[in-house]
């Protein structure tokens, strides 16, 4: 009868457990944390930026990524970078 107890928690548990990552997978599918509009000021979405020369078009991608790479080490607190695929 305990076993049949225990057994009715363990499965109650990873139901719980299964319903706390649906949600999270949901809201936030990949886990990397705040969406950008909460991290970056609103003015970096609304206003155009005048000097486009700190801008780096990458194209092949072996290259990228291994630009991106080095860039993320040498980073001293924040890093922003968007794809297009």
């Amino acid at each position: 009868m305990r076993s049949r107890k225990s057994m009715i928690y363990l499965i109650l548990g990873l139901l719980l457990a299964l319903v706390l990552a649906a949600f999270f997978f949901i809201f936030n599918p990949l886990g990397l944390g705040p969406e950008p509009n909460a991290v970056l000021p609103e003015n970096f979405f609304t206003t155009p930026t005048q000097d486009l020369s700190m801008l780096d078009l990458l194209i092949d991608g072996k290259a990228a990524f291994s630009l991106m790479i080095s860039d993320i080490d040498a980073a001293e607190s924040s890093i922003y970078i968007q794809t297009f695929i």
